[in-house]
């Protein structure tokens, strides 16, 4: 794990301001999100997991990658990641990776 104030983290923090700040932008919801509940997102699994998701998905649409298959708000989020091809789920992974990460460095 990176230190709290390590330069990786405050790269991957103004990162996610900058795209945070575009208007209307898939990137826009996912990463407010993040920044709100940070508390929530790193005491709880499913929740952090669901994020990355999103983040992916971003990502992927971004990319010109196919989306991210549809899963429910009700699904495990085990069961939708059984949906991912191993490029797609090592996409996640980097993106799991990274909510932690900056929540940490958010404190």
């Amino acid at each position: 794990m990176e230190s709290l104030t390590s330069k990786k983290g405050v790269s991957l923090v103004e990162k996610a301001k900058r795209k945070a700040a575009l208007t209307n932008s898939c990137w826009q919801n996912a990463y407010q999100n993040l920044f709100k509940g940070c508390s929530d997102i790193l005491a709880r699994e499913e929740q952090r997991s669901r994020l990355a998701w999103h983040l992916s998905d971003c990502f992927q649409k971004d990319t010109g990658r196919p989306h991210f298959p549809y899963c429910d708000v009700k699904s495990q989020m085990v069961n939708c990641l059984k949906k991912l091809d191993e490029d797609a789920h090592r996409i996640y992974l980097e993106f799991y990776l990274e909510t932690n990460a900056i929540c940490h460095q958010l404190q």
